[in-house]
């Protein structure tokens, strides 16, 4: 038998929320498009503004559609980006969000 889906669409563009000097929790929309398969989790990357590679941002699969993503360093602008995974495998990712800049604490 042959499956008879694909992978998912790209979720929404993410919305950067509660950014401090090391954090910083991105929200995102579910894929308009499933592949015809439900969506199982999804995947969290990140990269500092002026680097060419995303990296993983989250170890396991993300069942929800929020992330807070740690170990980020302060002063420096970061985009994130997310993917859904069905059955199939991961999707396209989304739209890069808007770059943000992590909070300098005060000494």
């Amino acid at each position: 038998m042959v499956d008879r889906f694909g992978p998912p669409g790209p979720p929404s563009k993410p919305e950067v929320e509660k950014v401090d000097g090391h954090s910083a929790t991105v929200t995102w929309r579910r894929p308009s498009e499933d592949g015809g398969s439900d969506i199982i989790g999804y995947c969290v990357e990140k990269k500092e503004k002026k680097a060419m590679r995303w990296v993983r941002a989250s170890k396991k699969s993300i069942a929800e559609l929020s992330y807070e993503v740690t170990g980020l360093t302060e002063g420096i602008e970061y985009e994130f980006r997310i993917l859904a995974e069905n059955r199939a495998g991961f999707g396209e990712p989304s739209e890069p969000s808007m770059p943000v800049r992590t909070i300098v604490a005060a000494c």
